[in-house]
């Protein structure tokens, strides 16, 4: 009889670590998932204000308050966000 109930606990154990196990990878990958969210935003962010700096830009070179953009050709220009971020934007 002791015999069975040490064979059911050391299952249950075995069984709580295995979904302990589960639940920490499945946290880790929605971590990892998020990140990556986060930085495909910020790209997608700074493109968008690149973009609309280019069309207030009615020389092709002018300066903001987030940067300043230049013309790289005729349909190209240079966005240099004080973030540090470079955005090429075509147009």
């Amino acid at each position: 009889m002791q015999l069975l109930a040490l064979r059911s606990t050391g299952s249950a154990i075995v069984m709580a670590m295995m979904t302990l196990l589960i639940l920490s990878c499945t946290a880790v990958g929605i971590n990892q998932y998020l990140q990556r969210q986060v930085i495909i935003n910020n790209d997608l962010s700074n493109q968008f204000i690149a973009e609309a700096m280019v069309k207030m830009a009615s020389d092709g070179n002018a300066k903001f308050n987030l940067g300043k953009v230049s013309r790289v050709s005729n349909d190209e220009w240079s966005v240099e966000l004080h973030s540090g971020k470079h955005v090429r934007v075509k147009g």
